[in-house]
């Protein structure tokens, strides 16, 4: 009767409240890990501390998503964005309100993480001095969590909200000129179809902004590119210089149609190679194009997409009916729900894992030749 009668405000507060309670929790925690392993770090230079960054990443991730997890579901985080805020009509703002916890989470790790990357990289940067090669500064805190933004999170936050703002429009164009009646529920999820396929040939796009880049300047490593790519027959609408303050040696190549296509290299590649191998690792990247490996990558994401589709809808219909009446389950639902449509997301990464180094073999083997 309480909760029934609690005014909205005080409704928001409480959930507000135990949102910031619970990601304050979870920073205190991070620091804490991360503190401990940078002391590890300073004070041992045995093997098992040169991997030790990166399995302590590996595990924060995967704690800020089980927080993430247990502040929409248990904390009700979810509920409250879904049931409450029902004068939000648009689902691209619900998901990006249900998103600040994690955001912020992922925030907090990646402050109080830069203390590590800044003692490893500044060791580095110190050996680079020392053997006469040419270095730029550590990075700041501010550009590492910029980057971080820009590259672990807008990278899939930015496609996957774009398709819902396009879907919500779509919708709010429908309803504004009173054309709903005229159009089935099939209809609209074929319309809805459209608007992801339109992001995905577009993402190049969307990538090219996201990141940090521009255009690879003119001078000889461009004009061996480019006669490389005239050789091959390879057509693209750039070659782009991929700016990661050094901190990534990493290329990649990134469009269905040739023109949104751009070839990317990173700055820390570009530095530390010779031509011969950044020619090399560029065959490797034309390797993924004369395959169509973006092609079959993009019928298995819809084929996965629409597995996974079929599958909440299964899960749904149910436990909405022959489950629905089990009495030791009945209280349940909601957790078993969201494990199921876990598995099966997660089936479908792993065998995307699968694929993925399939690929990335022959597009070596492509590089050698």
């Amino acid at each position: 009767w309480m909760m029934q009668t609690e005014p909205f405000y005080r409704m928001i507060l409480r959930h507000c409240g135990l949102m910031i309670s619970g990601v304050i929790v979870f920073a205190l925690g991070v620091k804490l890990i991360l503190r401990l392993t940078l002391k590890q770090i300073e004070t041992t230079s045995s093997r098992i501390t040169i991997k030790l960054p990166e399995r302590v990443d590996l595990l924060l991730q995967f704690i800020t998503l089980l927080s993430f997890v247990v502040l929409i579901t248990v904390g009700g985080w979810c509920r409250f964005v879904n049931n409450e805020l029902t004068f939000v009509k648009w689902q691209v703002c619900i998901q990006i309100i249900t998103l600040l916890p994690y955001v912020i989470m992922m925030m907090f790790k990646w402050f109080f993480f830069y203390d590590i990357n800044y003692y490893i990289r500044s060791r580095l940067v110190a050996g680079q001095v020392a053997s006469g090669m040419v270095t730029r500064p550590v990075w700041s805190r501010k550009e590492y969590m910029i980057f971080q933004f820009r590259h672990c999170f807008l990278i899939v936050a930015v496609p996957v909200l774009s398709v819902m703002f396009g879907r919500d429009l779509l919708q709010s164009v429908f309803i504004q000129f009173s054309l709903m009646q005229y159009v089935t529920k099939d209809q609209m999820a074929l319309a809805s179809t459209g608007v992801i396929l339109i992001i995905f040939l577009l993402l190049p796009l969307i990538i090219r902004y996201v990141w940090s880049t521009e255009p690879l300047s003119a001078g000889p490593l461009r004009y061996r590119l480019t006669r490389f790519c005239n050789f091959i027959g390879l057509r693209y609408r750039n070659i782009l210089l991929w700016k990661t303050y050094s901190g990534l040696a990493n290329a990649a190549v990134m469009g269905l149609l040739w023109r949104v296509r751009y070839v990317l290299m990173s700055d820390m590649l570009i530095e530390q190679l010779d031509d011969d191998q950044i020619e090399a690792v560029f065959g490797h990247e034309a390797g993924h194009i004369k395959y169509h490996h973006i092609s079959f990558l993009m019928m298995y994401v819809i084929a996965a997409t629409s597995i996974i589709g079929i599958g909440s809808e299964g899960i749904r219909l149910l436990f909405d009916g022959p489950l629905n009446d089990v009495a030791f389950i009945s209280g349940y639902i909601f957790y078993i729900k969201i494990a199921i449509f876990g598995m099966i997301v997660g089936i479908f990464i792993y065998l995307f894992g699968i694929v993925s180094r399939h690929f990335e073999r022959q597009a070596d083997v492509y590089g050698a030749l």
